[in-house]
């Protein structure tokens, strides 16, 4: 089943790294192998009239048979345009387990109309074809955006036509696919009303993205979640960390993104900054310590059993399943009161639309369960994706196919169909709502687009409007009425909340919302005014990356720190406190602590679902000198308090002072020993000894009562005494670092310890844990010390238990001794590891053991090692002179590079006829 591809809770399959053309076929006047079906399982798909009869719909919903097969086919995305046009990206080349994709396939995207408005598309052409790995599809800013990762493409078409005005252009690439699974990858393209495009990435299809040609040092590492890009700016920023496979984005009226995921928790806030819970692993920040969970109070599975048990309608009763696909909060007005509002997301395994309201709840939002609106009774019934129509209406596309996201039964290419679903109240007739878009007049005049911008009443209708009036905008169309209407409506104290933040929008859109503008939003009575007071004020600054990192692009020196000290001094909302939590990750780290005093002193937010955690992940970047310890007294917030004593802890050898002043601190109530005990019991928890702070014997005797009184406090403190005496045994971390029971942070600490001490069994015991994960590279630098010539087989032959984070660490061990290096070598000749997984400076490091088999297999497996000539290295050196820092600075390395790169393929153009009619209605 194609649609494997994304919707299960692992959804889209990675394959091995793409060909440097980046996700198109070579131009090429011969045809690609035909399209083929691989499914194994018996039997055909239903026919689509036969597939719309069991659909079973509300009262008063009826649904259309909108387009299928052979018209498309393996649809894997689709938006609209503003002339309500619906544009689908067919994907292909996606295959079974064995194969991941079949690159000898071909991707395509066709577009598809409804001229006279019954439901059925009556108008079908091929806007693109030779495209490779197709997970995402939008328009917007003069042509077309394609995910196909590894790549962000671009292919214009400027007046709309479907007729490509030229090749397409690769606007990101590094967006790897994961070697070892069949799923995962980043998909789906969306604009969001502060004119970013967005996108997501399921966690173990981590990559690096970036402009073509850019630096290492310049690329941001995507590992899972939400993240977006700004065409003008040229930026890439990876929102969040975390979760499985979101694979369905939305925002509500008020502008907040929320996404759908599998596994894991269903349904998230997207909050800037945050390190979201992910299964089976660690957060690949070893310092955010804790995550924050799903934004929903229940889940669609028995969570008293595996994931892998909510399958083939198990969990019916729950909702359907863990896998979520396509996400669609519903705010137009043609559907009953009851689904305004209401979050839709696709639930694969249960074959229906789950519903979910939304409400505010703390700083954020939290989603509850609702009766689920659509739900099939064909087998072959694989949704993916909820699409809203200028009438108010919804399409339901479905990939159509068995079996799960990881096609292990085949795909069934031929197949694929999308529904129209529509409300016709009783004794009423459906709306036949007209889309004053399709006027190429309207398209063009910046002040008639905000007018029914700021007055429609439909939502799909608004942001038609913005993206239009963003193009003009880009275009050099005169926008200064607009800007006058805009700005009025802002400031307009009656207007709704929702009418004043579409002005907003607009003002972005238009490039004409200035500082003065934030500021006079930053004193406004609604919250969610203030919000993007916020929001947008720290918007041109660099979000942190998922390691705490600060990325390599240049900061503006106006960053208005001072203006968010104001705000937050004087901020009451829970929801603005949140975006001010999410800011601290883009401020300067000098000035983090400053603006958290200001949002940790209210006792109400300590069991915040988000606060605690996001204040906690803008102070990782902060020196543990320079983190206050103000913070750590003034602090009303358990959960924070206790990680920064955790912090302060774990480097207590390197910084003694900071530990000291600590408990010194805490001797001061007994809330704050009580919470620098927590921290610093879980930042020891693998020690093998300690030395104590000078206060810790003085806070014991003064709480000694309270300590008393709590049995797991007693038990901290007991553990502490034994690590700032004799310490642990050896024994005592053998025993921790083999139980599987204890979380893998103490283990690994534990391991640590072992592996410092060169204690008596550590070998054997790493041998043991090179299979588990997180565990198994403190296990193989432990193994590092050893000469055996079998602990290099043994890292070979566990290698891609290694998360692809830690594997050039690996190589890098294999590569310390000849023997091992030789194993290393057979294993690539062998194709089990790659020959680009050893860096040229590995090689150099194998050729350094001077050994005559380990050069040989290293000349036929990954090339010859040579020296740099002397007469080159001079050559080198009198270029680097003759170039003068100017022209340095002036040149272009994007354009030098096209010199070395093959050109990008054409993508193959078609236009096919007219639809036949097809079923009318249920």
């Amino acid at each position: 089943m194609k649609l494997r591809l994304l919707l299960s809770s692992f959804c889209l399959a990675a394959l091995f790294t793409l060909p440097c053309v980046r996700g198109f076929a070579q131009a090429s006047d011969e045809e690609s192998k035909p399209v083929y079906n691989s499914e194994k399982e018996p039997g055909d798909p239903l026919s689509a009239e036969q597939a719309l009869r069991l659909l079973k719909l509300p009262e008063a919903f009826s649904a259309t048979v909108f387009a299928s097969e052979p018209d498309v086919m393996n649809p894997i995305a689709a938006t609209t345009d503003a002339q309500g046009r619906v544009w689908v990206a067919e994907n292909f080349t996606y295959a079974e387990r064995g194969v991941r994709f079949d690159m000898d396939l071909n991707d395509r995207v066709i577009v598809l109309e409804d001229s006279d408005d019954d439901g059925i598309a009556d108008q079908r052409r091929v806007f693109a074809d030779g495209l490779k790995v197709l997970t995402g599809i939008t328009v917007g800013r003069g042509g077309v955006w394609l995910m196909a990762p590894p790549q962000l493409l671009f292919i214009p078409d400027v007046d709309g036509d479907l007729v490509p005005d030229g090749p397409p252009q690769v606007k990101l690439d590094g967006f790897r696919n994961a070697r070892e699974n069949h799923h995962n990858f980043a998909n789906g393209l969306s604009w969001g009303p502060d004119g970013w495009l967005y996108g997501r990435c399921g966690a173990s299809a981590p990559g690096e993205a970036g402009i073509p040609g850019c630096l290492d040092s310049e690329r941001i590492a995507i590992r899972g979640g939400m993240w977006r890009y700004h065409p003008e700016r040229q930026v890439v920023e990876s929102l969040v960390q975390g979760t499985t496979n979101p694979w369905g984005n939305d925002w509500n009226a008020h502008g907040d993104l929320f996404f759908i995921n599998t596994v894991n928790g269903h349904f998230w806030h997207c909050i800037p900054g945050a390190h979201f819970v992910r299964p089976h692993t660690l957060d690949v920040n070893p310092l955010s310590y804790e995550l924050i969970d799903m934004h929903a109070d229940h889940w669609h599975f028995d969570t008293g059993k595996s994931w892998t048990a909510s399958r083939g309608g198990a969990a019916n009763d729950f909702g359907g399943g863990h896998a979520h696909i396509g996400m669609m909060i519903y705010q137009e007005q043609t559907w009953p009161k009851k689904y305004h509002g209401k979050v839709m997301t696709v639930n694969m395994h249960g074959r229906r639309v789950n519903v979910e309201s939304l409400k505010r709840e703390g700083s954020g939002y939290v989603a509850s369960h609702q009766p689920d609106f659509v739900i099939s009774d064909d087998t072959w019934f694989r949704g993916m994706e909820l699409l809203p129509l200028p009438d108010g209406n919804v399409l339901l596309v479905d990939w159509s196919d068995t079996g799960e996201c990881h096609e292990h039964t085949g795909v069934h290419r031929t197949s694929g169909r999308i529904f129209k679903i529509s409300y016709t109240p009783q004794g009423g007739s459906s709306r036949k709502a007209a889309n004053p878009l399709v006027a190429e007049d309207l398209r063009n005049n910046p002040q008639k687009l905000v007018e029914v911008m700021l007055s429609a009443d439909s939502e799909w209708l608004v942001r038609r409007c913005r993206e239009t009036l963003t193009q003009l905008a880009l275009n050099g169309r005169d926008c200064r009425t607009a800007k006058a209407t805009l700005m009025e409506q802002l400031k307009n104290q009656e207007s709704s909340v929702v009418r004043r933040l579409r002005a907003l929008w607009g003002l972005v859109a238009i490039d004409a919302c200035d500082e003065n503008t934030l500021l006079y939003l930053s004193n406004q009575e609604d919250e969610n005014l203030r919000v993007w007071a916020v929001r947008l004020l720290v918007d041109p600054f660099p979000l942190d990356t998922a390691y705490g990192e600060r990325p390599a692009r240049t900061m503006k020196e106006d960053l208005p720190v001072k203006l968010l000290l104001q705000i937050a001094a004087a901020e009451k909302s829970s929801k603005v406190r949140l975006e001010l939590a999410s800011a601290l990750q883009r401020l300067p780290v000098e000035a983090r602590v400053d603006l958290a005093l200001y949002l940790v002193r209210d006792i109400d937010e300590a069991a915040d679902h988000n606060l605690p955690l996001m204040v906690w992940y803008g102070l990782i970047p902060v020196r543990i000198e320079d983190l206050d310890l103000s913070l750590f007294i003034n602090c009303k917030w358990p959960t924070t308090r206790r990680l920064i004593a955790r912090r302060i802890a774990e480097q207590s050898k390197v910084h003694p002072r900071s530990f000291t002043l600590l408990f010194g601190l805490a001797v001061v109530e007994f809330d704050l020993f009580r919470d620098a005990v927590h921290g610093t019991s879980e930042a020891l928890a693998g020690w093998s000894s300690a030395k104590a702070p000078s206060s810790w014997r003085s806070c014991k005797q003064k709480f000694s009562g309270e300590i008393a009184l709590d049995k797991e406090l007693a038990r901290q403190v007991q553990t502490l005494d034994v690590l700032f005496g004799d310490g642990r045994t050896m024994e005592q971390l053998m025993a921790i670092a083999k139980d599987g029971k204890m979380p893998l942070e103490r283990r690994k600490s534990a391991l640590s310890s072992l592996v410092d001490a060169s204690a008596k069994g550590t070998k054997e015991l790493c041998l043991n844990l090179l299979s588990t994960r997180f565990l198994n590279l403190v296990a193989a630098r432990g193994l590092a010390k050893e000469s055996d010539p079998a602990v290099g087989d043994e890292l070979v032959k566990r290698y891609r238990r290694f998360h692809p984070s830690e594997r050039p660490q690996v190589i890098s061990i294999l590569c310390s001794r000849a023997s091992w290096a030789e194993k290393l070598l057979q294993s690539v000749s062998k194709g089990q590891i790659d020959r680009s997984e050893v860096s040229a400076f590995q090689a150099r490091q194998i050729a350094s053991h001077q050994n005559a088999t380990v050069d040989r297999l290293l000349a036929e497996n990954w090339g010859q090692i040579r020296s740099t000539p002397e007469d080159k290295r001079e050559l080198i050196e009198k270029l680097r002179k003759d170039f003068s820092q100017a022209s340095q600075i002036d040149g272009n390395k994007l354009e030098g590079r096209k010199l070395f790169e093959p050109p990008i393929p054409r993508v193959k153009q078609n236009n096919r006829p007219t639809l036949s009619p097809g079923p009318n209605i249920l």
